[in-house]
């Protein structure tokens, strides 16, 4: 093989490998958060997760939302420690189905491996359909979230 040829190979593999590794660790600092059920003990269809109140929640490993369903990112800056996320209209869709007329549901909300959050759905409606927000007890930990999710949700157009 010609000199010009290998190294224009070895400059193609190169840029290729520092893509892959680019997008590595892109991946690697963006968290995967979400929403999901919670089950009363575990099956095929959970996963455990710790939670922050002690020992592991069986969460299901299907989830009702994920980082690439949010579109919109904010912060309450006001003290209290909430993280607004807006949604493409087929998560909102699955959130509200999952939880309209399921009083007593258990629902968590979810970054990486810790459940952040778990709640007891309560009454017949649903959790509405474009948005959410999450408030945190650990206002430190809510900001790295936050933050994290900041760069890696696009920012809504016109901003």
């Amino acid at each position: 093989m010609p000199y010009l040829v290998r190294v224009a190979v070895w400059i193609a593999v190169a840029a290729l490998s520092a893509g892959a590794a680019v997008e590595a660790v892109a991946a690697q600092s963006c968290p995967e958060v979400g929403f999901t059920i919670v089950e009363p003990s575990a099956s095929g269809r959970t996963r455990p997760v710790k939670f922050w109140r002690g020992g592991p929640l069986h969460l299901r490993r299907d989830m009702l939302t994920t980082t690439a369903d949010i579109t919109e990112v904010s912060f309450d800056w006001a003290g209290n420690s909430a993280i607004g996320l807006k949604f493409r209209p087929e998560a909102g869709a699955r959130l509200e189905a999952a939880t309209t007329g399921r009083p007593g549901l258990r629902l968590a909300f979810v970054a990486d491996d810790e459940a952040l959050l778990s709640v007891t759905w309560q009454g017949e409606y649903g959790m509405g359909r474009e948005s959410a927000q999450v408030s945190l007890a650990d206002e430190g930990r809510a900001r790295e979230l936050y933050e994290a999710l900041r760069r890696c949700v696009p920012a809504p157009a016109g901003r």
